[in-house]
C-alpha cells in the first residue's frame, strides 16, 4: 500500500518528493534513494482565513491531524502577518511514510531575498524518552533545512567548484537564524519512532508554501532565491497568458 493511499489525501494535495538537487550533499528532502519524509504541499494558492482543518479535511490519521493542529494553533494560524511581502504556511510529513510525524509552520519575509523569520514545529515521535533531546533535534534539523531551502548551493563554473571554502559557500548566518518553537506531543503508550531527520522535509515544504502565500509564486527549484522567484513568476505568467 502506498504512502499516498494510506494518507487518503485530497486530490489537490501532492507529495513533495525528490525535491532538490542530485546527491546527498545537495538534497533537501532525501539523503539517499528513499524519500525522507514525503512532506505534502498545497498546489493551489493559499487563501487568508482558511483554517487548517479545511486545508487538510481529507487527512484521516489522527496523529497527522494532531501535529498539524498543534503547530497551527501555536503559530496563531489565521491571524494576519504585519507588513508587506510576508507569508505563513505549513508543511508536514510522516518520516519515510512510517516514522515520526512532524508539522512545521513557516513565516517568511521577502526583501531582496527570502528571510525565514519563524518556524513552529509540532512533532510526534511516539514515546519521547528524552523530550528535550527530541526538541533539540527538531530545532537543529529545521534550521539546517531552512539554510538548504533559501541559501545553500554549490557554486561552480564549467571546470571546477568555486565555493570551496566556508567563506565562499552560501549558508544561513547566525544573524539570519529564525526563531524556532517546538512542541513535542507525548504518546507514552506508543513505541518510540526516533527524531532523526523528521523536521527537514516539512520545513522545506513549509517555507516554499509560505513564499507562495506571500507573493503567489510557486518556486520548484532550490534554493529559493530572488532570481528563481523572478523566473518562476515569468513562467507562470507565460502559462496563464
Amino acid at each position: 500500500m502506498t504512502f499516498q493511499k494510506r494518507m487518503d489525501l485530497p486530490r489537490w494535495i501532492k507529495r513533495f518528493t525528490r525535491a532538490g538537487l542530485p546527491g546527498a550533499y545537495l538534497r533537501v528532502v532525501k539523503s539517499g534513494p528513499v524519500a525522507a519524509g514525503d512532506p505534502v504541499v498545497v498546489t493551489h494558492r493559499p487563501a487568508h482565513g482558511v483554517t487548517i482543518g479545511e486545508v487538510f479535511a481529507g487527512l484521516t490519521p489522527e496523529r497527522a491531524r494532531a501535529v498539524l493542529e498543534s503547530a497551527a494553533r501555536r503559530a496563531s494560524w489565521g491571524t494576519p502577518l504585519p507588513g508587506e511581502g510576508r507569508g505563513r504556511w505549513i508543511g508536514w510529513a510522516s518520516y519515510k511514510g512510517f516514522g515520526a510525524w512532524c508539522a512545521v509552520v513557516a513565516e517568511v519575509e521577502l526583501t531582496h531575498e527570502v528571510n525565514v523569520r519563524r518556524l513552529v514545529i509540532a512533532a510526534d515521535v511516539g514515546l519521547a524518552v528524552n523530550p528535550d533531546g527530541v526538541a533539540n533535534q527538531m530545532e537543529g534539523g529545521a534550521i539546517q533545512a531552512a539554510s538548504w531551502t533559501v541559501r545553500e548551493a554549490v557554486r561552480f563554473v564549467r571546470t571546477r567548484v568555486t565555493s570551496g571554502s566556508w567563506e565562499a559557500y552560501p549558508i544561513l548566518r547566525f544573524s539570519e537564524v529564525p526563531r524556532v518553537e517546538v512542541e513535542v506531543l507525548q504518546h507514552a503508550d506508543e513505541p518510540s519512532l526516533g527524531a532523526g531527520e523528521a523536521a527537514q522535509g516539512p520545513t522545506a515544504a513549509a517555507i516554499a508554501n509560505a513564499v507562495r502565500a506571500a507573493i503567489g509564486v510557486r518556486v520548484h527549484d532550490l534554493p529559493i532565491t530572488a532570481e528563481r522567484i523572478a523566473s518562476a513568476s515569468v513562467s507562470e505568467e507565460a502559462q496563464s497568458g
